[in-house]
């Protein structure tokens, strides 16, 4: 588990997060990356399996997410649980294979969203 600390929501410190996760996923490393952006949420860099065999390494991409971080098994990419709405119990889907810096204002406006929703009562952050 790779773990930056926030410094903060500007999207050059996420985009500079995002830059560094992929390449040392791309170096070898197996873990998560994980970039705090508040007491109950996260921003995830890490492997994810369900791709086809010929695409990306052997059916695993790079993917991204925000997840909460109350999760028990957090630190497994594919068991992270994004926020879940409180009246249909669908998740938020903030995932992205293949992310790139580029993405870094697209997860910022998927966070303060998210948050929104989370003060008006329409999701929950806890983990399952």
């Amino acid at each position: 588990m790779i773990i930056k600390l926030n410094e903060g929501l500007s999207r050059n410190a996420v985009a500079e997060f995002i830059s560094d996760s992929v390449e040392s996923l791309e170096d070898g490393f197996t873990g998560t990356c994980r970039y705090p952006l508040d007491n109950d949420l996260a921003l995830y860099v890490g492997w994810s399996d369900g791709f086809e065999p010929d695409n990306g390494h052997d059916g695993y991409e790079i993917c991204a997410k925000i997840g909460t971080t109350h999760e028990t098994l957090w630190s497994d990419y594919d068991f992270i649980d994004m926020p879940q709405s409180t009246i249909n119990g669908e998740v938020w889907d903030t995932d992205i294979s293949n992310p790139t810096s580029a993405d870094a204002s697209w997860f910022i406006n998927q966070y303060n969203e998210i948050k929104n929703a989370v003060d008006r009562g329409e999701v929950t952050v806890t983990g399952v």
